[in-house]
């Protein structure tokens, strides 16, 4: 639900980047909005939790997202010194794709029934807490 709503937040915020002349270009084919750039600045650690949450519940480490941003920012060092999609780029940006894909996976499978070394199951404690409800 995060993601869907932080989706949709950003798709609104970019619209109303482009209506109200809030757009800039920061490389010479992409473009940015002031809106959307607070809303990436404050949803930046919430975001951050929901995916290390994420991780543990498929009992993997967090730190799995800190090697996405230092791949990242080695891809973006070697784009800026390669000064063009050239040879230099294809390796990286395959590996970077290939990382990406493995965290897209561990995000969308199901976690870990029971507890795990992060903790208990959050869907076992939902499900207890309902059916206390329906009890008492």
């Amino acid at each position: 639900m995060f993601i869907l709503f932080n989706f949709i937040i950003r798709v609104v915020l970019t619209i109303l980047d482009n209506v109200l002349g809030l757009t800039y270009n920061y490389f010479e084919y992409s473009s940015g909005g002031t809106l959307s750039s607070l809303c990436n600045l404050f949803v930046f650690i919430p975001a951050l939790s929901v995916i290390v949450r994420r991780l543990h519940d498929v009992n993997k480490s967090g730190w799995l997202i800190g090697i996405m941003y230092i791949g990242l920012a080695v891809f973006m060092f070697t784009m800026i010194f390669a000064q063009s999609f050239g040879v230099m780029l294809i390796i990286p940006g395959l590996v970077m794709l290939g990382y990406g894909i493995y965290l897209f996976i561990l995000t969308v499978t199901e976690g870990d029934s029971g507890p795990n070394q992060y903790g208990e199951d959050p869907k076992v404690l939902v499900d207890l807490n309902i059916e206390n409800d329906y009890t008492s």
